[in-house]
């Protein structure tokens, strides 16, 4: 079943998104032909609306009708992009698909079809977790950042990440796992991000992830260092508070990774929390540089949120 156009609304639980906002893009849907022949792909151009107040709405419209789940690989890119500018992903509340092809318009029972479907075949991490929802993470306005280039920008660093953004994708999402599991896979990011770094803007080349000179706990320190200064900036007051960071990350993603019972010191539930919100952050805001967008946009609010957790941490128990 072939569509021209699929319009996607989300809402917050309880609450509005600010507006009105509108935006336009162009881009294109990649899709290989369908034969066992290596062959190149094929394009096919769309045209993308934003428009928000105060719901979402996200309409991306084929200029030729294309097969209907090809139709929501330009959606989910884009989802996932303002995931990173918002913090958590807007809960999805509706996908309506519509027009065909001349020789095959779309009937009633097609579009429940495909509706059905597109909501069943939905990716569990697109529901984040609670301890991002109603938190006011957003660092920047979708409005004030999105072009054309910026998300043929992020459509090529997506399949550079590959599987290091589905897994903190997943790791952040409401996917039932006590938050010390989830807190130790982020820790697990630091060496990939490092490496894509390295390719990206050259940076940090004088270290080797994998390898021995290079260690966990050095890429963690490295990209905080970078990245983290004003997230972490209460655990770097000292070198020793630092240094008891740094060693509680890397022991927390041990004991889970390698299920060990006496291992040091690690974080508790409601620190991993904590941490889980605040790596979070700091990946977030390596993915804003990659993509060219400077920290001058989102300082402020990144203040705002770091000062929000540091406060939150003062009722936990010493």
């Amino acid at each position: 079943m072939k569509f021209t156009e699929v319009t996607s609304t989300y809402e917050l639980r309880g609450g509005i998104l600010g507006g009105p906002k509108v935006l336009k893009l162009s881009s294109v849907i990649r899709t290989m032909p369908d034969s066992n022949m290596p062959s190149t792909a094929i394009e096919t151009d769309c045209r993308i609306l934003i428009a928000q107040g105060p719901r979402r709405t996200i309409r991306i419209t084929a200029l030729e009708p294309v097969y209907w789940s090809h139709l929501l690989e330009p959606l989910y890119q884009l989802e996932r992009l303002l995931m990173i500018f918002d913090g958590p992903f807007v809960p999805l509340k509706d996908l309506q698909f519509a027009g065909g092809s001349d020789e095959r318009p779309p009937s009633e029972s097609d579009t429940a079809t495909v509706h059905e479907h597109a909501f069943l075949q939905r990716l569990s991490y697109f529901n984040s977790a609670d301890y991002l929802q109603g938190m006011g993470l957003k660092l920047v306005d979708f409005e004030d950042a999105l072009t054309d280039e910026l998300f043929g920008r992020w459509q090529m660093l997506l399949d550079e990440l590959s599987i290091v953004n589905q897994l903190y994708l997943y790791a952040v999402s409401d996917n039932g796992m006590p938050v010390d599991v989830s807190l130790a896979f982020l820790v697990e990011l630091a060496e990939p991000m490092v490496e894509i770094l390295q390719e990206w803007k050259h940076l940090f080349t004088e270290l080797h992830p994998g390898k021995r000179d290079t260690t966990l706990k050095c890429c963690l320190k490295t990209l905080i260092d970078k990245y983290g200064g004003v997230i972490f900036g209460k655990e770097k007051v000292t070198d020793a508070i630092y240094d008891d960071l740094l060693s509680n990350l890397k022991n927390s993603r041990v004991r889970i990774m390698h299920i060990k019972r006496n291992l040091g010191d690690y974080f508790d539930g409601k620190r991993c929390a904590l941490y889980l919100c605040k790596l979070s952050l700091l990946y977030r805001c390596i993915v804003l540089d990659l993509l060219g967008i400077s920290s001058d946009v989102y300082d402020t609010r990144l203040r705002e949120i770091t000062f929000s957790l540091d406060t939150w941490t003062e009722q936990f128990p010493a």
